[in-house]
């Protein structure tokens, strides 16, 4: 076969070009509406990274106050607590 029969002619070289020039413009429209809604999930992502924290913190105060006053109370408890030794054996004995 000869050689001509493998070119393209020019006429569909042109709409060989606008096609794929169309369908680079479309690739990129949806390159930019992925990068919005990378950016929208990112800032998303931040918001709730930062309440997480905040509650995290906030529980970790609870806890620790919490903690605190256990401490306090279980201290008050434990001085009411008598030990009493009588045969070699360690009881405890709860006194209000």
């Amino acid at each position: 076969m000869p050689d001509s029969f493998y070119r393209i002619p020019s006429w569909q070289r042109g709409d060989e070009s606008l096609n794929q020039q169309k369908r680079i413009e479309e690739l990129e429209a949806q390159l930019g509406e992925a990068d919005d809604i990378v950016r929208d999930l990112r800032a998303e992502l931040r918001e709730v990274q930062d309440e997480l924290e905040k509650l995290t913190k906030n529980s970790m105060q609870c806890s620790s106050e919490q903690k605190s006053g256990h401490d306090v109370a279980a201290s008050e408890e434990m001085s009411n607590v008598k030990t009493i030794s009588d045969f070699g054996y360690v009881a405890l004995k709860f006194c209000p």
